[in-house]
């Protein structure tokens, strides 16, 4: 009767995680492929022009859903380079020039 009734939690569990799983993050959506470079959405009241500032940058990864951005700098190339967050994973992100976004 106790290995009956602990047969029946443990499915119970498994199930339950893998609906949370189905309805969780949007990064288990997305295949890993479309993960790399992408041109990143233009956020409401954001030209779709290049990316010159800071603000711009800034305005693109979040867009992108990216959060927790840090450390923003421009290189001598334009691209801006910094850190940030999408989904769990702490990222080195690249904003080109074009609003291209290359995530490592």
């Amino acid at each position: 009767m106790i290995r009956v009734m602990l047969v029946a939690i443990a499915v119970s569990l498994g199930i339950g995680a893998s609906v949370a799983l189905a309805e969780g993050s949007p990064e288990f959506d997305r295949p890993f492929a479309d993960r790399g470079i992408r041109n990143a959405p233009v956020a409401s009241g954001t030209a779709g022009g290049p990316v010159l500032s800071d603000a711009d940058a800034r305005a693109r990864l979040q867009a992108d859903g990216y959060r927790a951005i840090a450390d923003l700098s421009r290189g001598n190339d334009g691209a801006w380079r910094g850190t940030a967050i999408r989904g769990a994973a702490k990222l080195s992100v690249t904003v080109d020039q074009a609003g291209r976004i290359l995530a490592r």
